[in-house]
């Protein structure tokens, strides 16, 4: 700043109050350098060089006469280059016009000591950065102080948030976009849908195909519970049958009827988790009045298997557990489908993959098995005796097999009668042919015999897993090898 030795124009008559009389000294101090030595710097004149970040002082032409950055923003880097310049040569187009406007208004008789305005400077075409001053005009008008504060950090957390709202503006129209597909698509498919809440059994949402079937408005059937719009499902909620239907590797249809019009339905149950909660998606068959007789004779076995008094149960050709009905569940002790999922049939067999293997291989070689006696462990560990009838279902390269139980309790005293007179009726047509004890003793051998070959052939030449089928010891088992001369035969 140009100082004058004419005591007549000196910066304090400049100023009306205490405040502008530091301003006067800032101008003073300043235009020694911008670093004034401490001991010529008033408390006050400190304060606001603290205050502020940059302090310009323009003459009559507008142009930088001097120019004070706070210590505090070495940031705004070495700003000495812009003394003489005009200080619409520092700032972009857009703030030139708003400097330009605020400083034609200034006058003589109408000073505004504190006129906020914010302008971006532009330093030597490299550069951006904005600052909001504060404008001081002298009494004569031939200087003039900003005042700044740098904006940087300010017009960054702007930046943030504009940034933030429009990917949060972009977020909904995408959002608003999916909805519409979802909501044209739901209501425009030929199936009945019902979208279910997997913990509470709530229904969610519906499309008007459903809402048809159960002969209520659009959203009438909306936070009701599925257990109470379907019937006709024994024992347990509709709820839980569709959770155990879908979390079947081959899911099949469950029957059902509404509650409001006993329409049939077939419902395929989809689980699936939505924003981390596990959700049913129900499609809706209608059944068809007229069916087929194969498609009566599907729906018959579909209802015996999951309403009758036989424990039914499929596996793979490996043994492994794939569909199992109610009674099955009851006499394994298992509340649900899924507890018994990637477990082997063996596993609730006595004798284990030893019973599980004589099944398997005998139904692979004769088709079927009428019956197989043995015991079934529960998953508490009680055993029940049971009867196994099997089925080998068909020759594809993953093949099903298809196990009947019956707890043998009911017709053992049956069976043991039955069979007793039988044996008793072939004992008597032998009466005559031999002595006595002689018919005794080769019938035995030959009793006994049949029965180690079948353990041999089942187990496959295993003679540990055969004496174990047998109940008898290795030891005995190995005399009676040898006893009917099998031992030779089965090592060479």
């Amino acid at each position: 700043m140009r100082y004058y030795r004419d005591k007549s124009w000196t910066l304090e008559s400049y100023f009306k109050n205490d405040g502008y009389i530091a301003l006067t000294k800032l101008v003073k101090n300043t235009s020694k350098g911008r670093h004034a030595g401490k001991a010529s710097v008033s408390a006050l004149e400190r304060a606001l060089r603290d205050a502020s970040d940059i302090i310009l002082i323009l003459d009559e032409n507008f142009a930088v006469d001097e120019i004070h950055v706070s210590d505090a923003k070495n940031s705004l880097g070495d700003l000495d280059h812009w003394k003489g310049q005009n200080i619409e040569a520092l700032l972009t187009e857009e703030s030139k016009p708003k400097l330009k406007k605020r400083l034609s208004g200034l006058s003589k008789k109408d000073q505004t000591p504190s006129t906020f305005i914010e302008l971006n400077h532009v330093d030597n075409g490299e550069r951006e950065f904005p600052v909001r001053y504060t404008i001081h005009p002298t009494e004569d008008a031939e200087r003039i102080i900003l005042i700044g504060r740098d904006l940087r950090s300010t017009a960054e957390v702007q930046q943030q948030l504009v940034r933030a709202q429009l990917a949060l503006e972009k977020e909904y129209e995408k959002h608003r976009d999916f909805d519409t597909r979802y909501r044209v698509l739901r209501d425009n498919l030929n199936e009945a849908i019902i979208f279910v809440d997997a913990s509470n059994g709530r229904i969610l949402d519906t499309n008007l195909l459903a809402a048809k079937l159960f002969n209520v408005e659009s959203n009438g059937l909306i936070g009701q519970s599925i257990n109470s719009v379907l019937k006709n499902i024994k024992r347990r909620s509709a709820l839980e049958h569709l959770l155990n239907a879908a979390t079947e590797k081959d899911p099949m249809p469950m029957a059902a009827k509404t509650a409001q019009t006993g329409e049939t339905l077939k419902i395929h149950p989809t689980l699936f988790r939505s924003a981390g909660d596990m959700m049913l998606l129900c499609r809706l068959d209608i059944g068809e009045r007229d069916a087929s007789e194969a498609e009566q004779l599907t729906s018959a076995l579909g209802m015996l298997f999951r309403t009758g008094s036989d424990a039914i149960v499929f596996t793979d050709s490996s043994g492994e557990i794939r569909h199992a009905n109610e009674e099955f569940l009851r006499l394994c002790d298992v509340v649900h489908l899924s507890d018994l999922k990637e477990k082997m049939l063996g596993d609730f067999l006595l004798r284990g993959s030893i019973d599980q293997k004589i099944l398997l291989e005998t139904t692979v070689q004769t088709g079927r098995i009428k019956t197989f006696s043995t015991k079934l462990k529960s998953a508490h560990g009680t055993e029940t005796e049971v009867e196994i009838a099997s089925c080998h279902l068909n020759e594809e390269p993953n093949p099903y097999f298809g196990f009947v139980l019956r707890n043998r309790s009911q017709t053992q005293a049956i069976r043991e009668r039955e069979g007793s007179e039988k044996a008793t009726h072939n004992a008597m047509e032998l009466v005559g042919t031999a002595p006595l004890k002689e018919l005794v003793a080769a019938t035995a051998d030959v009793v006994e015999k049949m029965c180690i070959e079948t353990a041999v052939k089942l187990t496959d030449n295993n003679r540990v897993a055969a004496a174990e089928l047998l109940g008898l010891s290795r030891q005995s088992f190995y005399v009676r090898l040898r006893k009917y001369d099998l031992l030779r035969k089965d090592e060479e």
